[in-house]
């Protein structure tokens, strides 16, 4: 089914729930950034319960259709489906753009019902391909249509394992929202250094645990530090507040508590980093680090994991400072040497992250998506060689 140039792409965005993280984020400014797109009609599909009420209004806000099923997790009555094939065929969509698991398996059935769609599937994070089992591994390979990837390395391990239809689009920040500080920057040999880690409560994967530790050799060789984490704990999901409950629990381990903020369900970022003078990733896995930008972005200096996307974005010593992932003596290390920067060698360091920022505008995503999308709709024409066509170029 080939698009008609004069009208717009029609794209239903599916997502199972809407809670505080980065692909819901991205997702929102995606959005927020495509609306006067004059060759792009959005819409979008929340399935389960599961959402932050800020971002339920901020998507609302926008001005797309939108739709919320409050599906409860783990439903699996057909109504659901056909409730979705419904939405499809009174919007005319095309493509629909899943972003996970649940929305893609969601996605693919409604396939079934509607060939004429085209399905999409954003790789969110490295491992996500890694982990699928072999049936599932032969479903992205042939019958998902295409695949984004947030980063080269998530690019790679797509490659790595036999999934080939696949663009990279990195994540785009919208950088009006973000207001750097480089002006105020001062060395902090004289003053206590405020640091911030934006994520997912999830120490097994955004390696709070690591920077804690980090933490502790500081204030025990004199540093006057404080930290802010700033994560989500959903209500209704267990895990999160395990993970929440002994990220607590490590605190008081280590005697942190008046060194440690936990900044729950916040959406307000931006004034977040406004509010603090570096930031750390200290990730044991990271697709792209969207966080990353966004504190560039705001003129922080960045100390992150050596490892997939914020690798990619971070050369150490020139727009940032890099850690061996897991080493919680050498990320202290870097935090040292923070402190030991003067005025100077701090604003370089945040202007050479701040002109990094520059280069992941939401617009550069915008357009990104819109050419695959059409790519998707109007695939190349392979021609296929005649058998004079073959001997010639034995020849």
């Amino acid at each position: 089914m080939n698009s008609n140039a004069s009208s717009p792409l029609k794209v239903l965005q599916l997502i199972s729930s809407l809670q505080v993280g980065g692909a819901e984020v991205m997702l929102l400014s995606f959005m927020e950034a495509a609306k006067n797109h004059p060759a792009l009609s959005l819409s979008a599909v929340v399935l389960n319960e599961e959402y932050h009420d800020g971002l339920r209004q901020r998507l609302e806000s926008i001005g797309w259709p939108v739709s919320f099923f409050q599906r409860k997790m783990g439903d699996k009555h057909p109504k659901h489906i056909l409730r979705l094939v419904k939405e499809i065929d009174s919007k005319q969509i095309q493509i629909i753009h899943a972003h996970d698991p649940g929305a893609k398996m969601a996605a693919l059935i409604c396939k079934m019902l509607r060939p004429h769609l085209k399905v999409t599937f954003t790789v969110h994070d490295t491992h996500i391909i890694a982990e699928l089992s072999k049936p599932k591994l032969l479903l992205h390979r042939y019958a998902i249509d295409g695949h984004v990837a947030i980063s080269g390395a998530v690019e790679q391990e797509c490659h790595d394992y036999g999934v080939s239809n696949v663009r990279k689009i990195y994540n785009g920040v919208d950088l009006s929202q973000f207001s750097p500080k480089i002006q105020v920057l001062k060395s902090f040999d004289k003053q206590p250094l405020k640091l911030v880690q934006v994520a997912r409560f999830e120490l097994y994967k955004k390696g709070q645990d690591v920077l804690l530790k980090a933490l502790k050799i500081c204030i025990d060789q004199g540093v006057q530090v404080h930290l802010s984490f700033v994560g989500m704990v959903p209500e209704n999901l267990d895990d999160p507040k395990e993970q929440f409950e002994k990220l607590k629990g490590i605190i008081s381990d280590l005697g942190l508590e008046n060194h440690v903020s936990l900044l729950v369900n916040r959406t307000d970022v931006p004034a977040i980093l406004q509010q603090h003078d570096a930031f750390v990733l200290p990730s044991r896995k990271e697709g792209f680090g969207l966080v990353v930008i966004e504190a560039m972005a705001s003129g922080l200096p960045v100390i992150a994991s050596n490892l997939d996307g914020p690798a990619e974005l971070i050369q150490s010593g020139e727009n940032g400072l890099l850690f061996q992932s897991e080493n919680y003596q050498e990320l202290a290390q870097q935090i040292l040497k923070l402190t030991q920067l003067n005025s100077l060698e701090l604003e370089r360091l945040a202007k050479a992250g701040l002109q990094t920022a520059q280069r992941f505008s939401i617009q550069q995503m915008v357009n990104g998506y819109m050419s695959y999308y059409q790519a998707l709709l109007n695939p190349p024409v392979i021609h296929s060689l005649s058998s004079k066509e073959q001997q010639v170029i034995q020849l």
